[in-house]
């Protein structure tokens, strides 16, 4: 619960659902409230809670709307238009964007359940006018999606009038005259309007109609962390090119620094006076700002660089960044560079090995990364999926974002691998084979290999030990993907040879045929 003081009262500014249920309202003394709430509850400015509790802060205006700004940049996910709609709501233009989610009403969905894993509780309304969706979305049915305006029209007419975002006066002025729902509106003469409420009444129909033109204040996306040396004249000189980047990795490590964030890629671009523009970029495996690291990539492409008839400006751009961790590295509270060690890479003070092992691997894939180029570094990624031959994929390192960094989202790969019996090698393709059978759906006897590859032509195929099955099945919410690469169920069974080896063998309940899909080594 959220307290002001109004003429010198303390009164309740915003009270939670428990402080609601307990008869909690706004505008009630602070004293009332605290006897409605029930005993024990009440922690004031003390930062804990009791089971169910309700605790007491003063109401800041200025948090609140800084929470605001940043969920409205959480928001831009979804739509690259999204405007904060003070003091608790979010404008967002999807204009085009539904397309991407399969419509309208999977992005409403996808929007208002990602708001909720924040632990915020939203209404939602999807409409062809800003002021219309504002309004259903407080005044009317929850994820109500608007799509014609004779639709807008009809469900306006019966939500009260403050949903047109009238001042209070003017509100209560429509009252005493009994008009109530934005319905009693259409039938009146608009000139009449106009003269005894004044225009502000016909704007704000008309914005919520759809007929008048609002804009929307979106925010602006952060500018990239960007430094930049220019020439008197053209500099064909390669060694002051290179002297310039590198006191150019120093200034990009201090504007980093500054915003407390590390660089995931950086372009260096070379302005010439010949010819077109050159831009260079850089992709790190992980966050970092260690200016010495940052020289060491950026050195062997600076001394490839075609200068042309000379270079005008160098410009060195952080296009991706993500925040970083405070960790104390050193005693003279020097900066590390990249949270986990000093700016030449050397690991100090108390730093454990699991940090310092993250960041010479990463820095060694940094570097081979830059010579070989990113797609050809590439890391084996599991994926969600109960296909075996489909359960790890290849992608490129550059696809790849740590977990702490505010690259949150679509990229973050955090499937788990689940602790299974499997192969040490599991092949590509499943390969035939026959078998015989004690029984119908008795043990296998025997196995005769259709491809010689891996098994010899005087091995004895007779089987000693059966273990299983372990049914595997596409379940009914797969993928196309995944029905395509097994359309089948399958029974996995453990078969160990006479030479001591051991398979991995299925069996196709629909069609009866038999297939090794790998072996332990």
């Amino acid at each position: 619960m959220l307290t002001r003081i109004d003429r010198g009262r303390h009164i309740v500014a915003h009270a939670c659902g428990v402080a609601r249920a307990a008869g909690v309202t706004i505008g009630m003394d602070v004293a009332h409230a605290r006897a409605l709430l029930p005993t024990g509850n009440d922690r004031s400015n003390s930062g804990g809670e009791d089971n169910g509790g309700v605790r007491i802060e003063p109401h800041d205006p200025q948090r609140d709307a800084a929470a605001l700004h940043a969920l409205a940049r959480w928001a831009v996910r979804f739509t690259p238009v999204v405007a904060p709609d003070p003091p608790d709501g979010l404008l967002l233009d999807i204009a085009g964007c539904q397309r991407l989610y399969g419509g309208e009403a999977p992005l409403l969905r996808r929007v208002t359940d990602a708001i909720a894993s924040l632990g915020f509780t939203a209404r939602a309304a999807i409409a062809p006018s800003v002021g219309g969706a504002w309004a259903i979305a407080r005044y009317g049915v929850d994820r109500a999606i608007i799509d014609t305006p004779a639709q807008l029209c009809d469900a306006l007419a019966g939500l009260p009038v403050c949903a047109l975002r009238l001042d209070t006066p003017v509100a209560v002025a429509l009252a005493e005259i009994a008009i109530e729902r934005i319905g009693d509106l259409y039938a009146l003469p608009r000139r009449s309007l106009a003269t005894r409420f004044g225009g502000d009444v016909l704007l704000r129909l008309d914005q919520a109609l759809g007929r008048a033109f609002e804009p929307v204040d979106a925010v602006q996306p952060p500018d990239p962390v960007r430094v930049t040396r220019a020439f008197d004249g053209p500099v064909v000189n390669l060694e002051g090119v290179m002297l310039t980047v590198r006191q150019l990795t120093v200034d990009l490590h201090a504007e980093l620094a500054r915003r407390e964030a590390g660089a995931r890629r950086i372009d260096l671009t070379l302005d010439r006076i010949d010819t077109d523009t050159i831009t260079h970029t850089v992709t790190l495996s992980r966050p970092t700002r260690d200016a010495s690291h940052v020289w060491a990539l950026l050195r062997p492409i600076a001394e490839r660089a075609h200068l042309g008839h000379g270079v005008e400006r160098i410009t060195l751009a952080a296009t991706h960044t993500a925040r970083l961790t405070h960790q104390q590295a050193r005693l003279d509270g020097g900066d590390d560079g990249d949270g986990d060690g000093d700016g030449d890479g050397n690991a100090r003070g108390t730093q454990r090995n699991g940090p310092r092992l993250d960041k010479h691997v990463g820095r060694l894939v940094d570097h081979i990364t830059s010579r070989l180029g990113p797609q050809r570094v590439r890391r084996v990624l599991p994926e969600p999926t109960h296909v075996p031959e489909s359960a790890f994929v290849s992608r490129p390192i550059e696809q790849h974002v740590e977990p702490h960094t505010s690259h949150a989202s679509h990229d973050t790969h955090d499937t788990r691998v689940v602790d299974a019996d499997r192969p040490s090698r599991v092949y590509r393709r499943p390969r035939p084979v026959r078998v015989i059978l004690m029984a119908p759906d008795g043990p296998v006897m025997s196995m005769q290999h259709d491809n010689r590859r891996d098994h010899r032509a005087d091995d004895d195929t007779r089987i000693v030990t059966t273990i299983g099955p372990e049914r595997i099945t596409t379940p009914w919410w797969a993928d196309a993907h995944d029905r395509a690469a097994m359309p089948v169920t399958r029974d996995y069974y453990k078969l160990q040879d006479a030479t001591g080896r051991w398979w991995w063998a299925f069996r196709e309940i629909e069609t009866g045929r038999w297939f090794i899909h790998g072996r332990w080594s």
